[in-house]
């Protein structure tokens, strides 16, 4: 356990992956929730790639204001 976090809690409520054995960590996940509440992205990682950049989420919320 990290600090006050409790791995094994925040996967099973949020959904993000939990690696339990030698190494115990949460995997990277990423949620962006438009003006009304609603998820309008997710990204749930595995391994070290694939994780939200700034420009990832200022090019969705520009291409969203478009519509």
């Amino acid at each position: 356990m990290f600090g006050e976090l409790d791995a094994p809690t925040v996967s099973a409520d949020t959904g993000a992956p939990y690696q339990k054995g030698d190494r115990e960590f949460l995997h990277g996940s990423g949620w962006l929730v438009n003006p009304e509440g609603e998820i309008a992205q997710s990204l749930i990682s595995t391994g070290p790639i694939g994780r939200f950049t700034a420009s990832d989420i200022l090019r969705k919320v520009l291409f969203e204001k478009r519509k």
